[in-house]
Parts: structure tokens; C-alpha cells; sequence
């Protein structure tokens, strides 16, 4: 692999509908000795056990437009973001009542427990074909009012 990335999040402990919202940054590191340009991003989402989920989140869009820094230089780093990260924006909501499409069978309905881990990874695609799977980093999402 060309890229060695990390998904790095803020805060690592997010009470559900709290302003700001949880933010994500990847750092993108290029240890060979041609420029590489980011191309595409796609995040993973993946529960404490590193299955992949789809958890109630809005999926964001990593900016990769004109304006935007994505050119890798040889042996040195770029990171991508601050992006934003809505994830259990329904703070009030009774957890028992929300059922998230491949949630956890254990729980009652298919709802999110109270507290829960998130892992957030990504994948990058770079010019030079390589398909790079991000170290994901973990937001603890706790829902305000039952924790």
C-alpha cells in the first residue's frame, strides 16, 4: 500500500444530540518517493466487534473538490477534514423505540443500548491505484437523559 491513513476523531465520548457535533479528520501518509493524489473516499462504519454496520448516522461527503488539499507529497502527510459526523442526533428519543437498519439482534426491537461504541474507518482510493483501509478510530455515543 502506497498510503498508510488514520481516521481520527473528536471527541472519543459524544452524549447523543450535544452541539458541536463529533468531527472525524483522516491523516493521509505517503512514505514513497512520488507525490500520490487522493482520489476518493468511503467511510466504514464497524460495531466494538469490527462487524460492518449502518449505524444512525449521516453519512458526510469527504471534500475532495477544486480548493481542496489532496495531493500527497512524497514522504511527508496531508490530513483530510475536519468533516463533521451527525451521528444520534435524536438525544430525547427512547433508544428502546429506534431501530437502525443491521443494529445488534440482542437488543429489544433491533434498538441501540444506551451506551455504544462506534468505530469509524474509511476507505481511500489514490491515483496510483491503491486501495488504502484507514485505521478507524472510536466514538463512545451515549444518549442524554438515560445514561
Amino acid at each position: 500500500m502506497a498510503l498508510t491513513c488514520t481516521v481520527q476523531c473528536t471527541p472519543t465520548t459524544y452524549n447523543a444530540g450535544s452541539t458541536p457535533p463529533p468531527s472525524f479528520s483522516i491523516l493521509c501518509e505517503n512514505a514513497t518517493a512520488a507525490a500520490i493524489v487522493v482520489t476518493g473516499v468511503e467511510l466504514v462504519f464497524t460495531n466494538s466487534s469490527d462487524v460492518p454496520i449502518r449505524p444512525p448516522v449521516a453519512n458526510p461527503l469527504v471534500a475532495l473538490g477544486l480548493g481542496q488539499t489532496v495531493s500527497v507529497p512524497a514522504g511527508s502527510n496531508i490530513t483530510l477534514g475536519p468533516f463533521s459526523l451527525a451521528v444520534a442526533s435524536a438525544a430525547n428519543a427512547v433508544p428502546s423505540a429506534m431501530v437502525p437498519p443491521d443494529s445488534d439482534p440482542e437488543n429489544m426491537q433491533g434498538s441501540q443500548p444506551l451506551t455504544y461504541d462506534l468505530k469509524v474507518g474509511a476507505t481511500v482510493y489514490a491515483s496510483d491505484g491503491s486501495v488504502n483501509a484507514a485505521t478507524a478510530d472510536t466514538i463512545t455515543v451515549r444518549y442524554a437523559g438515560y445514561v
